[in-house]
């Protein structure tokens, strides 16, 4: 006699695509439980985040200058490691370019047949009343 027997083997309440050391009560990151995740910030970004909440006229020079320099590095690490879908987006914009440049120039190309068809027409019609 054959035993046949549905059995589930996954963790319940495990959400797909997460593995066990993510996060074990199977909630977000920000549910705030014993498993919180924290983020390790560098002493320089904090600095930074801090000036950051003053006003311009409370910074010095000096502070102005440590928050453009942190901007400016942050700026151009994001430009040279682009992610994923900064990649996909680029090569969007790029196919749509060029299928918007395409379909211009195929419209353009049918408004001179039509203006060609009606001059044909025209020059046509000129010869049959002479």
């Amino acid at each position: 006699m054959e035993n046949n027997k549905l059995e589930h083997v996954g963790v319940l309440g495990m959400k797909w695509g997460r593995r066990r050391g993510d996060s074990d009560s199977g909630g977000s990151r920000k549910s705030g439980g014993k498993n919180k995740t924290t983020i390790r910030t560098s002493e320089d970004f904090k600095a930074a985040a801090k000036l950051r909440e003053k006003r311009i006229a409370e910074m010095s020079n000096e502070d102005i200058s440590k928050v453009n320099k942190r901007m400016d590095l942050e700026k151009r690490y994001k430009d040279l490691n682009p992610s994923r879908v900064a990649k996909g987006a680029k090569a969007v914009k790029s196919v749509l370019g060029t299928v918007g440049q395409v379909a211009a120039g195929a419209g353009a190309m049918l408004a001179l047949i039509g203006i060609g068809n009606t001059l044909m027409k025209k020059i046509a019609a000129y010869g049959l009343k002479k």
